[in-house]
């Protein structure tokens, strides 16, 4: 819930709720991270923000009781636990739609049991 009441969420009702999840789930892991590269971030934060993104939306399916296609469809496993370190995984990349490569930068950071370091 957030800190000031929306018109817009006061009047959604569950049918309204799972047509979004169903638009959410349009957005591929690939998409994620390329907007997450995008954004400036490094790899590190790109590789934890995007299973965390990915881990909202698989309880979202759960919690908004989605039928077993949208499921199939949509869910996709991530790991809480999550250990990265750039420097012996790789940096992430993404291939613009230009055709350009972008690489989100190491600046140190890793992941230790799906923390941030």
């Amino acid at each position: 819930m957030s800190v000031e009441a929306s018109s817009h969420f006061q009047n959604m009702n569950l049918n309204d709720a799972v047509l979004m999840l169903k638009r959410i789930c349009q957005i591929s892991k690939s998409n994620l991270q390329e907007a997450l590269v995008a954004s400036g971030m490094s790899s590190a934060e790109v590789v934890l923000a995007t299973e965390k993104l990915l881990n909202r939306r698989n309880k979202m399916l759960v919690d908004f009781e989605a039928n077993e296609e949208l499921k199939k469809s949509c869910f996709l496993s991530t790991n809480t636990k999550l250990n990265y370190d750039p420097k012996k995984d790789g940096l992430i990349s993404i291939t613009t739609a230009y055709g350009t490569k972008v690489t989100a930068p190491d600046r140190g950071k890793t992941i230790s049991n799906g923390s941030l370091k």
